[in-house]
């Protein structure tokens, strides 16, 4: 995996200093933020079998990740 895997995030819509908690949080049919995004698009690259360890100070992170991988699976 190289610089070349990485895509190109989405555009902010909104400044930050406008985003509140509650307009964090997004729902399983609502597109991830980029980091996860990127996240997601990372972990895919690995081969099948292998395991990944991701970890993040902030709870809340890690529940939105939970969010995604799980939307992910149930849909494919």
């Amino acid at each position: 995996m190289g610089f070349a895997d990485l895509i190109e995030p989405s555009p902010i819509v909104e400044s930050a200093s406008e985003a509140t908690e509650e307009d964090d949080d997004f729902g399983a049919t609502e597109t991830p933020p980029p980091k996860i995004q990127q996240l997601i698009h990372l972990l895919k690259l690995q081969p099948k079998g292998d395991k990944s360890l991701v970890f993040s100070q902030f709870t809340s992170y890690l529940r939105k990740v939970c969010v995604s991988l799980c939307t992910i699976i149930t849909t494919h």
